[in-house]
């Protein structure tokens, strides 16, 4: 009987399957709750990797405490924005500008319903003839408004809009400087819990990819494996590569050059693991499709010696030639004539008769 593996030891195996490849397929013997609930583990895992780590980053940044330190004090009630002295940055191409005594800031010909609104058309076209920029963000009294100078597009919020969002009525610079690490780790774990079941059926669906992979290779190894197995095989041996990819993100910006090694080390890690014969009962299908035929024992083989065979074969004559005789002599006894005579009316009489 198969052993029966905790989620978190089937991770650990997992890891360990790339030394001693048995483990993938007493891995894919597990019960399905099992491997559903270890599924979620390396999601959340690779959920807490990415989100957590990213929000790790952003509270322990300098650049984002001196950001916070550099802008001026502000206060925040009721959907109305006032700041203390007007805010303009131009750096690493994105530009910001905070002006309270803006009611509005508005692109085109919508203005909001504000008189005294201000367009930033032409700002945007000047940062836009200067090259280079990617995003402009204008905040006024009451909105915000931004432009994505890459895909053209132009976004306008008000605060009160804003609010039906973030529930905040009243903010201030020290209320940010005291709470915005708790305010970006709870965010983090929001969209983390967003997009937990997205990254589940992209383990799915990435391990259904590299299981056609497994069946391709399978075919041309002619390996009789069904495909319930080259599934669960295939899913254990990404569970170590999709969290070592993770935390390889950390430390270096990967690109599609490493996601293509990545491919290719995992599909040849496939075909090593399918040319091994580690398969336990029921890996395989019913049958030995790709059995080469056996020959008969009593058939003549080529390679054998001559002589023996033709000593056999004379033996078995002369057996059959022994069995005829005997058959012959045993039919000619039965078959003897009727010496008593009375088969031809003849009767031996005494001589005193």
């Amino acid at each position: 009987m198969t052993e029966t593996y905790n989620p978190f030891v089937q991770i650990i195996k997992s890891f360990e399957g790339y030394v001693h490849t048995k483990e993938f397929f007493i891995l894919r013997k597990q019960r399905t709750a099992g491997k559903i609930i270890c599924a979620l583990i390396v999601t959340l895992i690779l959920n807490i990797i990415t989100f957590g780590v990213g929000a790790g980053t952003l509270c322990t940044s300098k650049n984002v405490s001196d950001f916070i330190e550099s802008i001026p004090d502000f206060y925040y009630v009721s959907g109305e924005l006032t700041v203390t002295e007007k805010y303009e940055a131009n750096e690493d191409s994105i530009y910001i500008i905070v002006d309270t005594d803006i009611p509005y800031y508005y692109s085109g010909g919508d203005n909001g319903g504000h008189s005294d609104a201000v367009s930033v058309d032409s700002t945007v076209s000047a940062l836009r003839d200067k090259g280079g920029m990617q995003q402009a963000l204008f905040i006024s009294s009451t909105n915000f408004l931004q432009v994505n100078f890459v895909s053209g597009q132009v976004q306008s919020l008000t605060f009160d809009e804003l609010s039906k969002v973030f529930p905040i009525k009243t903010l201030s610079k020290q209320m940010v400087q005291e709470g915005y690490k708790g305010f970006i780790i709870k965010w983090a774990i929001i969209i983390g819990l967003i997009y937990l079941p997205f990254q589940l059926a992209g383990l799915f669906f990435t391990t259904l990819l590299y299981s056609l992979v497994a069946l391709l290779a399978k075919s041309l190894l002619k390996k009789d494996y069904d495909y319930n197995t080259l599934y669960w095989i295939t899913f254990y041996m990404y569970i170590p590569l999709v969290i070592l990819k993770a935390l390889l993100k950390i430390f270096i910006s990967y690109d599609k050059l490493i996601n293509v090694a990545a491919f290719m080390f995992l599909s040849g890690m496939i075909i090593r693991v399918l040319m091994g014969e580690n398969a336990l009962p029921g890996d395989k299908k019913e049958g030995t499709p790709y059995a080469m035929p056996q020959a008969s024992p009593s058939a003549f083989d080529p390679n054998s010696d001559l002589d023996s065979y033709m000593q056999e074969t004379e033996s078995a004559n002369a057996d059959t030639a022994f069995s005829d005789s005997a058959n012959n002599s045993t039919d000619n006894y039965f078959n003897m004539p009727d010496t008593t005579g009375s088969s031809t009316g003849l009767s031996l009489k005494s001589d005193d008769e």
